[in-house]
């Protein structure tokens, strides 16, 4: 059975080459039978959305009741509960490969439910 897989977007699905390799990412490993999930935060500051479509098979978690990734100051308490949410969501009884792009506080969020 294969393992989960849940990518995390801290800067939302803006016009990047990292939202189009996870994207990408997502479908074909759910199109091969894998549990597959996409954590999504809000927009990066000065930056808007792309219309952009979830592919079917991966499941969309939005954070869009927590506050902007890295307005903390490194503190990680507000995610950790989230994430841990969407990992018991996507697979509750198997363990799940966490995948964080492009900032910090994501590896950092990662590292800490590891």
């Amino acid at each position: 059975m294969s393992t989960p897989a849940l990518l995390i977007l801290p800067q939302g699905l803006t016009v990047t080459g990292v939202t189009t390799w996870a994207l990408r990412l997502g479908d074909a490993l759910a199109r091969a039978g894998r549990p597959v999930g996409l954590i999504v935060h809000g927009s990066a500051p000065g930056h808007r959305e792309m219309p952009a479509s979830i592919p079917t098979g991966v499941r969309l978690f939005r954070t869009d009741d927590l506050p902007e990734i890295g307005s903390t100051r490194a503190d990680l308490t507000p995610f950790i509960p989230f994430y841990r949410d969407a990992i018991d969501r996507l697979s509750p009884d198997r363990p799940v490969a966490l995948i964080p792009t492009r900032h910090g506080d994501c590896f950092g969020v990662c590292a800490a439910l590891t």
